[in-house]
């Protein structure tokens, strides 16, 4: 047994002397101590005297019932009435967060000791069962979330939200949830390095069931995708990657909603890296299906936005994604991606404004002097010539750049007539505006 167990075991040995002492001086829980009684044989819960308790009782009135609440807990739980179980969980370790809270209950517990041990409690006796309390508080819902994660997720579920809602101390709580997670990221890790992706991902996923916005989970997932994607679009091509992205984007997400997003994300740095990284590749992916799907633009146009709303989002979470060599072409593609997005949704009639929320950030990002090699900077200035009522300093700043692009050496040839004839095309339009 463990320092703490035979701490534990101390302290509830002197449960008897402390019920003596309660029944001298509180008449509820007189009563109470009564009710758990039945045919002559004392019980560690029944509900007369856990409903006694909840009405009322002393000041170890919390401390009564948080061991009510964890006897009937296991009960249930052995009964196999798993849902009815985890609120007693919950209730027993909710009760035992407000105890290890209170100064003045551990200085009770320091005065019992001495009374019924005649001395002060040897060493640091009590503070070190209250330091490691919490700890040991949710040991049994650890355990039993690590048996059945892969059998019985949901119920694994309850024991890990049990855990994440008990009050206990953030730094037990967090210890408890990194366990929790510990065995199986190692034998993501490994699969992952050995080219086992799928197996990587589906260990993570069944526990991701159980603690869906586990931070140590979530990063060791992350990290799985980035040793993926690489590998996979190289040998298979992007359009492979969707169901496994998809896949991907389901299980982060609680994480995200619940650390929110962006520059205001409460997400630990490392993790909103991962974050950006799995973004930018989404917005890759997007990206390669409306080039697969160009000849149909009522289906391109849903890719080309999605594409830009990763590769946003991707920029968000970590503005210095272009640092990373693998990644340092974000910034780019995203202004590329918008004109293929804004040149979409005006094939398909979305008008002006639609168009505009696109096409307005590419322009400012594309300035006049694009490189004709990067993308397809031609259809900026075409779509402008296009737009049913552009304003004028679209029109001169598609001038600009059709301008810079027929005369850059590096324009293909088979541009430059269409060039021309956009370029002619907006003198036309800037006619009409005077």
């Amino acid at each position: 047994m463990t320092e703490t167990g035979h701490a534990v075991a101390q302290l509830r040995a002197l449960a008897g002397e402390l019920e003596a002492h309660v029944r001298r001086n509180q008449s509820t829980d007189q009563l109470a101590y009564a009710q758990l009684l039945v045919d002559g044989e004392r019980h560690p819960w029944t509900l007369a005297a856990q409903r006694t308790w909840e009405k009322g009782g002393g000041a170890w009135r919390d401390h009564h019932r948080a061991i009510s609440y964890h006897a009937r807990a296991y009960d249930l739980e052995q009964q196999g009435k798993a849902a009815e179980a985890h609120k007693h969980w919950l209730g027993a370790l909710r009760c035992w967060a407000r105890l290890a809270d209170s100064d003045d209950f551990w200085e009770r517990m320091r005065a019992h000791l001495a009374e019924a041990m005649g001395a002060e409690p040897p060493g640091e006796l009590v503070e070190s069962v209250r330091a490691r309390l919490p700890r040991d508080l949710l040991e049994p819902n650890l355990t039993r979330a690590v048996e059945l994660r892969a059998s019985q997720p949901e119920q694994a579920r309850m024991h890990m939200t049990a855990v994440r809602e008990s009050g206990l101390s953030p730094e037990a709580v967090a210890k408890v949830r990194r366990e929790f997670a510990e065995e199986i990221t190692k034998e993501a890790v490994r699969d992952a390095q050995a080219g086992r992706y799928d197996a990587g991902v589906s260990a993570i996923e069944a526990s991701l069931t159980a603690d869906p916005t586990n931070p140590r989970l979530v990063e060791v997932l992350l990290y799985v995708v980035r040793q993926t994607v690489p590998a996979v679009s190289a040998e298979k091509g992007w359009a492979h990657l969707s169901g496994f992205l998809d896949r991907i984007e389901r299980l982060v997400q609680p994480y995200i909603e619940e650390t929110g997003s962006g520059t205001q994300s409460a997400a630990a740095p490392e993790i909103v890296r991962e974050l950006a990284r799995f973004e930018f590749f989404r917005g890759v992916q997007r990206r390669a299906l409306m080039m697969d799907t160009q000849e149909n633009p009522a289906t391109a146009v849903g890719h080309a936005g999605a594409a830009v709303t990763h590769l946003k989002r991707a920029l968000a979470h970590d503005p210095d994604l272009t640092d990373d060599g693998a990644f340092h072409e974000a910034q780019l593609l995203l202004t590329q991606q918008s004109i293929y997005a804004a040149y979409f949704t005006q094939l398909t009639h979305r008008g002006d404004t639609a168009v505009r929320a696109f096409l307005s950030p590419a322009l400012r990002a594309l300035g006049t002097r694009p490189n004709p090699e990067e993308g397809q900077p031609e259809l900026a200035p075409l779509v402008i010539a296009h737009m049913s009522a552009p304003h004028r300093s679209e029109v001169r700043r598609g001038q600009a750049v059709a301008a810079h692009l027929l005369n850059h050496p590096d324009t293909p040839q088979q541009k430059r007539g269409m060039l021309s004839e956009t370029r002619s095309l907006l003198s036309l339009r800037e006619g009409t505006l005077r």
